[in-house]
């Protein structure tokens, strides 16, 4: 658990530092994160139960994606106007793994 809120403070830092502070949330309904776990990237309008963040997103912004008890499952880019509401562009494991190895690299680079 210590790795993981490391990285989650990590990447809030460098989301603060690119003026991404008040990141939108999608929340899917139950049952359909399985879908989007096994490789499909296009979350329907349909699979969505609600959007948390004020003011709401625009097409075009970045957007958390999380299950029904709103834990993340990734991140994507949203569409107010399309049938598909976000296209996911990375899954919450396959971030985590990155910004293991960009901090990792890192404390070798700079020693």
């Amino acid at each position: 658990m210590g790795k993981l809120f490391f990285l989650l403070s990590l990447l809030k830092y460098f989301m603060n530092s690119l003026g991404l502070v008040g990141v939108a949330k999608v929340v899917l309904k139950k049952g359909k994160t399985q879908l989007f776990k096994d490789g499909n990237p296009m979350v329907y309008s349909g699979a969505v139960d609600r959007i948390i963040g004020r003011p709401p997103p625009k097409t075009g912004d970045i957007v958390l994606v999380s299950d029904g008890t709103e834990k993340p499952i990734g991140w994507g880019l949203y569409n107010s106007v399309s049938m598909f509401s976000v296209r996911l562009m990375q899954l919450e494991d396959e971030a985590i793994r990155f910004w293991h190895m960009i901090i990792c690299s890192s404390l070798f680079v700079s020693a």
